[in-house]
């Protein structure tokens, strides 16, 4: 690259693309020196069982693990949504279909859950009636039921492509992909926010800051709702697709940062997973036998100097009526103090009573719990300096 750079007319048509390589060349080399150990570890073979399983979400309590499998290699091959549940503290239980209401035959691709898993916003492509070539649908659980998708509209879709759904933990900010006109690149990561009626608006681009001419895939917010990851093999890199991260800003988002090697490497990289607490991470990493793509899972601690700058953890439990213990639907509302600012609304599941919110650092928070015929309750937890989060139950 150097050579021809020395001897080519800048002018000629490679002559930007070996800029653009020999820049990715030098950030490699200095990626892999600076790298700290991280132990990658495919999932075991009890979820890593199909010719391709991609794009991994958890629910916040990390006790859910959806995500696509695709049975062949081929583009055609049937997707479908699997969910695995932990058994114990460790084991993956073997995968089964998310459910008979959401996966068909027609591709079920790409999805993001709600921290407490009960709102499900997934891609689907070539079969549903929709607006585009892929659309994004809406499900929700009640029970252990979930409802039959429906078309998140033309207010989200488009007639180009629109994919790789990601939920904020509060469910009031959607990210995704699409090709749509109005872009930067071939493929931009887009925004869009309900409003206290349940409607989106319409979606705007994150701009130059995230987007590039190239492709920025398979945006996830992170459940501190701060930190926003994604793929791309636009910004500097290892090669092909990257992992890279960025927080919010007054303003936008800050520049991209690489997650670097090992989790980066020359293979694509087309998406992460990180725990609410930080500490963990989960990513699909393509890879090659000679005869056939595939793609697994893999999982890996997170080192401390990487560790999100803002964590977040959860609250759970269940709704009862005190003196029968019958599971009630109740709304639960959790505020900043502080700010006397409403920061998520939520109900209880109506069969069981569960519900599940996050609790990010830098906040006192206030919550409180309403349903008609009865005292409401409240809570208060100061996690304004608090420095290791743990789960609460109640």
């Amino acid at each position: 690259l150097k050579d021809y750079l020395k001897k080519a007319n800048p002018n000629a048509r490679l002559y930007q693309l070996a800029i653009s390589m020999n820049k990715n060349v030098e950030f490699a080399i200095k990626s892999i020196g600076d790298a700290e150990p991280i132990e990658i570890i495919p999932l075991s073979d009890t979820v890593n069982q199909f010719a391709m399983q991609y794009f991994p979400v958890l629910t916040a309590d990390q006790q859910n693990l959806i995500f696509s499998r695709r049975l062949g290699s081929g583009p055609y091959d049937d997707e479908d949504l699997m969910i695995s549940q932990k058994r114990g503290n460790r084991e993956w239980s073997i995968p089964v279909s998310i459910s008979a209401n959401i996966n068909s035959e027609l591709n079920e691709g790409t999805c993001t859950i709600s921290a407490d898993g009960r709102i499900l916003i997934f891609t689907s492509c070539n079969g549903r009636e929709g607006y585009g070539s892929c659309d994004l649908f809406i499900s929700k659980k009640e029970g252990n039921v979930w409802s039959k998708p429906e078309n998140m509209g033309a207010q989200i879709n488009s007639s180009a492509w629109d994919s790789q759904p990601s939920l904020s933990a509060d469910g009031r900010i959607l990210y995704f992909v699409s090709t749509r006109s109005g872009g930067i690149g071939k493929q931009d990561i887009w925004v869009s926010y309900i409003n206290e009626e349940g409607i989106w608006s319409k979606p705007s681009n994150l701009g130059n800051a995230i987007n590039t001419k190239e492709n920025e895939i398979s945006p996830f917010i992170h459940s501190n709702g701060k930190t926003l990851y994604f793929a791309s093999n636009g910004h500097l890199g290892m090669g092909g697709f990257d992992i890279y991260s960025s927080d919010k800003a007054n303003e936008g988002f800050t520049s991209p940062v690489n997650f670097g090697y090992p989790v980066n490497n020359g293979e694509d990289q087309v998406s992460i997973f990180i725990t609410a607490d930080g500490k963990k991470g989960y990513y699909s990493n393509e890879c090659d036998d000679g005869a056939k793509t595939c793609s697994k899972l893999y999982s890996f601690e997170i080192p401390q100097s990487k560790q999100l700058k803002i964590k977040s953890n959860f609250i759970s439990g269940r709704v009862l009526d005190s003196v029968t213990n019958r599971p009630l639907k109740a709304k639960i509302e959790l505020y900043d103090v502080d700010r006397d600012q409403l920061m998520l609304s939520v109900a209880s599941d109506s069969v069981t009573g569960e519900y599940l919110m996050v609790l990010t650092q830098g906040a006192n928070y206030a919550m409180y719990v309403n349903t008609i015929g009865y005292l409401f309750k409240s809570e208060k937890f100061e996690y304004d300096t608090e420095k290791d989060l743990k789960p609460i139950n109640l």
